[in-house]
């Protein structure tokens, strides 16, 4: 089928003149059978040009690239047969040529074979094509064209590398695969630089249009300016186009066109990218090719023992390594698996990004600094990338003088491991050019899924080098990964906190991966990130659980296995001093279960992890901008877990931080190195990084044991919370259970009961009697507690009691009241009228109750800390069922570790000095065996004591009990405030 050009494009008699040039050359067997009236029976068009080659020779101007087809032996295929595309420069263009190009070549008889093939078949399209319809794909679908296969072939370009020329590392871990080829005594090797043939990349108006490049990305891209219609092959523009031939089309262009390289070749002898090509280099291998070296011996009538091809170890599952097809790609030529890899081969000449985008369709993108931006960025004081060289060749820093010593450079940079180096490479190499012009900046992503540049990054282009199989932008810059600049780049790199690396970048947890590291590269966010070296102890809080020995784990690396290696020690608790000691000479005969250290060391990850907030409404501060270093302690992991940090502007030189744990027993861990990882500092980054000399660790202590252990002031709300009122609930599940229109709020009676419950037995901590060590209940998780961070309020005994003689109900008082304490031949006799009422004031009196211990359990934990508060409200455990609103308090602080809490009654409560930022949590713990534990949940809470009650509404007449003392108020009260959550 053939697709006339568009008007615009010329007249209606030149899209005719085309039609018929098209049936001439794809119809001509057809013509015997055509009527003898049909006048191009012998008769060829005015305007129909004889062969591509006769064109040539007729023209008179074309005598370099005719000598091009006699020397290649191609005249018989252009004179005579074929269906061709040729693009071709006039003689004056060769002049031009010959008087500067890239070759040294100043004639045409000192072009080489392979110079004189590429020069002719790198022109050359297999198929006659109007120059419209290039842009088009098979379909055909237009505009989606941007690079078309030549007749070049893979043998146009085989050289003899020495050894001089061959790709090497300095670093002995890495595998050597040259190292055979490199021994002089070898003589080099023949290496394709790729084992597909190069392509053509041409810049025409419906391809740029279909994919939004613009104008000024061409001139960026290409170094030229450009009209509407304007079609240009790599940077040679088609002066003159569609030249109508009898077995093609023949277009002139401005200038020689010489088929660049690949990305790799061209990053590699441009001059100014030594550096990057080098690191590149060490991800490529030579893999031997017997249908290679079968051709080449056929092709130029050679002997060669072997011919290879240079090939890159990717992540592309469709490109393998082996030329058998199915192999992982990231296995070496021996089948070993590698760690490494490149998003793509850059020296894989027909590229394409995935197998649903067509080669046709798209090229690659590196965005290659120079050598003297990475030297800058590797060897600076302040470069991105010193701290890597600090870590792996810090012997080698000063040995480097300038960005010229490269032999030095690539010494000191090679000890950089390759699966560390990826991160640096990959990040600059794009899979999509045109999703990469410059007018897209800023929809690339780095590593983290970020923006990557901005408009403001087109001025450090340097200069943009076209290859056959993509486009590098040489910068002035390097765009450093997110995987350099987070906080989590010290422990990527150290070979002293590999357990850490190991949880940030591998850590399976019941059964998934974490993809902690994937958190961690966020840059729009602001982390304190605490890793405690290799070789630390952790007090496991599951050990405590009943019937468990208590223990620590020991967290050291395995080195042979690479992967953590976790060591049970016992551990001894004296509750009545709140001391603790482990036997570090002895490990437990009992092993730590592989599912058991992944538990602990997910929980330790999110533990020593703080996801800062602005915070600049309430105390003034904005820890998205100071981290810790600023006038608070108190600081939230990720988990929930409290921190509490000192003096921490000092940063390695005194600053010390707590976990609950510590605090309770006195302890400090000490910070002992420190890593600026902000964008402030570097340009890119997200936050601070802290090694530190011990594990956070949070602490055994839930609420439950908390009041248990301080009943001396706090017994009375204890009791509240704690007192058996299966008995109540059973006799009143009618009021309390169903709505006014007679709905069951609850179909469980379990849940029914639970809701009017504060402690809960699920899999939580057993309590501990301070005074005698031993387990006082296992009842001990908060009911309305939900995986998240709490602050309680405990009014001590005087304001507890003076709200029981305000009519505050107690589970004693309600069971007195519907006289469950007498026999049943004992109690009033009641009409059913009459017991309705009590009944009906009794549920009142539970709702009352249950609803006044929740609203002093409220979400968020509020510390009592340096920083003032302005006041804020926060939602409590109280709902107003009728509204649906959680109840909220007001808390405020005048700073220096005072905090005031105001009701919605209008009373203002003091934190008591004496008793504040206790920290508590509630597990949720899965039993996997008798003896193994896990974390399949926690809340934390922070608790303070205050100077009073705190009332959810204003009290009537100033009594609790005016809240049933008629039966219309009860019904209000059970409307309004009945638990329905």
């Amino acid at each position: 089928m053939f697709i006339f050009k568009p008007m615009k494009q010329g007249t209606l008699k030149e899209c005719a003149r085309a039609a018929i040039v098209v049936c001439a050359l794809c119809l001509q067997p057809l013509a015997q059978s055509c009527s003898d009236d049909y006048k191009w029976d012998d008769t060829d068009p005015d305007f129909l040009n004889s062969s591509i080659y006769d064109y040539l020779v007729d023209e008179g101007t074309y005598e370099n690239v005719i000598r091009l087809i006699d020397d290649m032996e191609y005249a018989d295929v252009l004179a005579k047969t074929g269906s061709k595309t040729l693009f071709v420069a006039n003689d004056s263009a060769y002049d031009v040529f010959y008087a500067d190009n890239e070759w040294g070549v100043s004639s045409y008889d000192e072009l080489s074979y392979c110079q004189k093939r590429l020069l002719l078949f790198g022109a050359m399209v297999d198929n006659a094509y109007l120059l419209e319809m290039m842009s088009s794909t098979e379909g055909p679908v237009a505009g989606q064209c941007l690079r078309r296969e030549t007749s070049a072939t893979v043998l146009d370009s085989v050289p003899h590398w020495y050894a001089d020329d061959l790709p090497i590392s300095y670093n002995e871990d890495d595998k050597d695969y040259w190292a055979r080829w490199r021994v002089e005594s070898k003589g080099g090797i023949y290496i394709a630089l790729d084992n597909t043939a190069p392509m053509m990349v041409h810049f025409l108006p419906a391809q740029m249009s279909e994919n939004d490049i613009t104008d000024e990305d061409f001139a960026i891209i290409v170094g030229q300016e450009r009209d509407d219609n304007d079609a240009f092959v790599y940077d040679c523009k088609v002066v003159e186009q569609d030249i109508v031939c009898q077995n093609g089309y023949v277009d002139r262009l401005d200038k020689v066109l010489i088929t660049p390289q690949n990305m790799a070749e061209i990053l590699r002898t441009n001059g100014k990218t030594n550096i990057f090509s080098h690191l590149i280099d060490r991800f490529s291998v030579p893999l031997y090719s017997s249908t290679l070296t079968t051709n080449y011996r056929s092709f130029y009538g050679n002997d060669v023992d072997s011919v290879f091809e240079k090939r890159y170890f990717t992540d592309h599952d469709y490109r393998s390594l082996t030329n058998d097809a199915g192999n992982d790609p990231i296995n070496d030529p021996s089948g070993s698996d590698v760690s490494f890899a490149l998003n793509y081969d850059p020296g894989w000449n027909q590229y394409q990004p995935s197998d649903k985008i067509e080669k046709e369709q798209e090229m690659g993108v590196i965005f290659a600094p120079t050598d003297d931006r990475l030297y800058e960025y590797f060897f600076a004081e302040d470069g991105g990338g010193r701290f890597l060289l600090e870590a792996y060749a810090p012997d080698l820093i000063d040995a480097v003088g300038s960005s010229s010593d490269l032999d030095n450079i690539y010494r000191a940079i090679d000890q950089i491991p390759l699966d560390v180096i990826e991160a640096l490479v990959n990040n600059l190499m794009k899979l999509q050019f045109c999703e990469s012009v410059p007018s897209k900046f800023e929809t690339i992503k780095d590593d983290a899924q970020d923006p990557m540049l901005d408009e403001s990054d087109i001025d450090y282009i340097q200069d943009v080098l076209l290859a056959n199989n993509g486009a590098i932008y040489l910068m002035d810059e390097v765009l450093t990964p997110a995987q350099y600049a987070a906080v989590s780049a010290p422990a990527y790199v150290s070979d002293d906190m590999r357990v850490m690396n190991y949880a940030i970048q591998d850590l399976q947890w019941q059964g998934s991966n974490v993809n902690f590291y994937a958190y961690l590269l966020a840059m729009s966010s602001r982390f304190s990130l605490f890793v405690p070296k290799d070789g630390f102890w952790y007090v496991d809080p599951c050990s405590f659980d009943q019937g468990l020995t208590q223990r620590a784990i020991y967290f050291e690396w395995d080195a042979t296995n690479s992967q953590p290696l976790a060591t049970a020690y016992p551990l001894t608790y004296d509750f009545t001093t709140d001391t603790y000691t482990i036997d570090k000479q002895n490990a437990l005969t009992t092993s730590v279960t592989t599912a058991e250290w992944q538990d602990r060391l997910y929980d330790i990850l999110q533990t020593h992890t703080i996801v800062h907030e602005d915070h600049s409404e309430t105390s003034g501060i904005d820890e998205t901008s100071t981290g810790v270093e600023c006038d608070q302690h108190y600081f939230i992991s990720k988990n929930g877990a409290p921190i509490y940090v000192s003096n921490a502007t000092a940063r390695a030189n005194g600053m010390t931080v707590q976990g609950a744990w510590a605090q309770q027993h006195d302890e400090t861990i000490t910070v002992t190195r420190f890593d600026d990882k902000t964008a402030e500092t570097n340009g890119n980054g997200n936050g601070m990084a802290y090694q530190v000399d011990a594990a956070i660790v949070p602490t055994i202590e839930s609420v439950y044991s908390t009041l248990y252990n301080n009943q001396d002031r706090y017994s009375l709300f204890f009791q509240l919370c704690e007192c058996d009122n299966d008995e109540i609930l059973e006799e009143l599940e009618s009021y309390l259970n169903y709505d006014d229109e007679g709905e069951q709020i609850y179909s469980s009676s379990t849940d029914y009961y639970n809701r009017y419950t504060v402690f809960v037995d699920d899999g939580g901590l057993p309590a501990y009697d301070k005074s005698t060590g031993n387990i006082t209940s296992t009842a001990t998780n908060v009911r309305f507690f939900n995986n998240y961070r709490y602050t309680v309020y405990l009014p001590d005994d005087d304001a507890v009691q003076e709200a029981i003689d305000l009519g505050l109900p107690t589970w004693e008082s309600i069971r007195s009241f519907m006289e469950l304490d007498l026999e049943a031949e004992d109690r009033t006799e009641l009409t059913e009228a009459e017991e309705e009422e009590r009944n009906e004031k009794a549920a009142a009196m539970v709702t009352l109750l249950i609803n006044f211990i929740r609203y002093h359990f409220q979400d968020n934990a509020i510390f009592a800390d340096t920083p003032a508060l302005t006041a804020t409200e926060y939602e409590t455990a109280t709902m107003d069922s009728e509204t649906g609103v959680y109840c909220k308090l007001t808390v405020s602080s005048s700073g220096n570790g005072t905090l005031t809490v105001q009701d919605l009654a209008g009373n203002t409560r003091t934190v008591d000095s004496s008793f504040k930022n206790k920290l508590t949590r509630d597990y949720v713990l899965y039993t996997v065996t008798t003896s193994t534990r896990r974390i399949n949940a926690s809340s934390f809470a922070v608790i303070h004591g205050i100077d009073g009650v705190l009332n959810y509404e204003t009290l009537t007449n100033g009594r609790y009990d005016s809240a049933w003392s008629t039966s219309s108020a009860a019904k209000r009260t059970l409307r309004k405030y009945r638990l329905t959550d």
